[in-house]
């Protein structure tokens, strides 16, 4: 019998939260430019939400998860889907390996899969007592899990049989390996690891609970947070030095009538260009905003708006030559944004 989870329910609590919310703006409320619907390709083909979405090393191809437990994967020379891969249930984190020629899955039935993407074929599968909602390649040597029995499995890309682990004490939604391997970072809260020995290097003030996000230079973790915007730590010291919030505006009924306030808003999803001088966040007001990184320092004010999904953005990706924005969304459509 195929064990009953309960990951798509935290994944559904956690980020249809706003449903109803006529408008969304962000802690300061005027933009450069605003774009609506102009997205450069729409990616459709599946009635059931995104979780996760990646570009390959090469920037070749461009994969999404979903709660249809399909992966798709499509050709960006002329976006056309070449491969589509099937879990038995949903699929919640998914990640390339470095050489770009397997993908990593994690899904709500416990498994673990490793992908041949040229044969099309699972490699191995890693069962676990319960499920993990994240994880990542470290280096071409293992795959990274979140445990939902607090460990930090590091898998083996060979085999899968679990090499060592980290002792997190919590159950992680999220991590993630920074560009030149020297942190890992995991909620909740969020800490800071080495992720070759394991050691624990900081106890960090963010809780994430949605994403996390590192620097290309490795000098700042952004961490989206479950109830105020963003953090942004930065490193090795791991202290918060910005706070971005992101507001919504609805209705509450009091004792004077119906009347619009302001309530601050999750973010869900973060992502750095490559040359690390723009941010992308999004969450459940649908609308992606654009960032300026200067020094380290984050824009106050998004620089661009996107909008165009119909339900909560819950990933974001750049192509690894910055050209292309990729989101993906809670309506089963992945969004292509060209960069100029």
């Amino acid at each position: 019998m195929k064990k009953q989870t309960n990951g798509l329910i935290l994944l559904l609590s956690l980020f249809l939260i706003a449903c109803h919310h006529e408008s969304e703006t962000p802690e300061s409320n005027s933009v450069l430019s605003f774009q609506d619907s102009l997205s450069y390709k729409i990616l459709k083909g599946r009635n059931r939400g995104i979780t996760n979405l990646v570009f390959s090393p090469s920037g070749d191809h461009i994969a999404a998860s979903g709660l249809d437990a399909k992966i798709q994967v499509w050709d960006i020379k002329d976006w056309k889907l070449i491969q589509e891969l099937n879990h038995e249930a949903e699929i919640y984190d998914l990640a390339y390996s470095q050489d770009g020629s397997t993908l990593a899955a994690t899904d709500g039935q416990g498994e673990i899969r490793l992908w041949n993407l040229k044969s099309g074929q699972v490699i191995w599968t890693h069962q676990l007592e319960e499920w993990a909602l994240c994880l990542e390649f470290f280096k071409n040597e293992s795959v990274v899990i979140g445990n939902q029995n607090g460990n930090i499995d590091f898998l083996s890309i060979v085999n899968g049989e679990i090499l060592r682990s980290i002792d997190h004490k919590s159950s992680a939604l999220n991590l993630a390996i920074s560009p030149k391997h020297n942190y890992l970072a995991a909620d909740i809260p969020v800490k800071l690891y080495d992720p070759e020995s394991g050691e624990l290097l900081k106890r960090t003030r963010a809780y994430s609970m949605c994403a996390l996000a590192f620097h290309p230079n490795e000098s700042i973790l952004v961490s989206g947070e479950g109830s105020e915007g963003t953090r942004v730590l930065s490193l090795p010291d791991g202290e918060i030095t910005q706070r971005l919030l992101m507001t919504a505006e609805t209705f509450a009924f009091g004792p004077y009538g119906r009347s619009k306030i302001k309530v601050k808003m999750p973010v869900r999803a973060v992502a750095f260009n490559p040359k690390g001088d723009l941010l992308a966040i999004s969450g459940p007001t649908k609308t992606i905003h654009i960032y300026s990184v200067v020094e380290n320092t984050i824009s106050q004010k998004p620089m661009m708006m996107y909008q165009g999904h119909q339900m909560t953005v819950t990933s974001l990706a750049f192509s690894p030559n910055g050209q292309f924005l990729a989101s993906g969304s809670l309506d089963g459509i992945v969004r292509i944004w060209k960069q100029n």
